[in-house]
């Protein structure tokens, strides 16, 4: 459902209210606008600009709801310098770097994106995820090479971080997005509890 929504109202979610922000950045037609619109088949409220579209809704997990907020960032190259402003005055929770699997292109962008996440946060505790998507284009569901070595080397360089994870969906048949998301939020109670007590 598309909402019209004042600037007040988003400033009160984004900046005052907000529980868990999680940014989808990737290369362009990857399927994050897909998979966010796929995991937030409720009511929510949608944003929509040239840098990033946003997506605020209430998510219900373990009995609690919350406001999510969902930021989808575009994929124009053109756009980063502005997106490093924009991002440079709100927080991000988590991070899902989405990726077409069907694409070797697109597997071998994976270490930019990663990159341009730091250049964007100086979260430390940041909860990532890597998001293989389409799937449902590929006749065999095993990690090709590529992608094996490139999500390899990526969980090596950033260990450090306390999550981070990488899985297979497909937004266009629905498959894995539920629990994608659920497994986030999941996470996200774990590592802020202090958050709901």
């Amino acid at each position: 459902m598309r909402k019209n929504i004042n600037e007040k109202y988003v400033y009160n979610v984004i900046v005052l209210d907000h529980k868990f922000s999680l940014l989808l950045l990737g290369n362009r037609l990857v399927g994050k606008t897909s998979i966010m619109r796929t995991a937030i088949n409720i009511p929510a409220h949608f944003f929509t600009s040239l840098i990033v579209d946003i997506a605020i809704c209430e998510f219900k997990f373990c009995d609690i709801d919350f406001p999510l907020l969902i930021w989808d960032l575009s994929g124009n190259s053109l756009l980063r310098d502005i997106q490093k402003i924009v991002f440079s005055y709100f927080s991000i929770d988590g991070a899902l770097i989405v990726y077409d699997r069907s694409d070797p292109s697109s597997v071998q962008s994976l270490p930019y994106w990663f990159e341009f996440l730091f250049e964007i946060t100086n979260n430390k505790n940041l909860l990532l995820g890597i998001v293989g998507n389409k799937s449902d284009l590929l006749s065999s569901q095993a990690y090709s090479k590529q992608e094996y070595e490139i999500i390899t080397k990526l969980k090596e360089k950033y260990e450090h971080l306390p999550l981070l994870f990488n899985c297979s969906v497909s937004a266009e048949n629905k498959w894995g997005i539920s629990g994608l998301f659920n497994f986030m939020m999941q996470e996200f109670l774990f590592h802020n509890l202090d958050l709901f007590v």
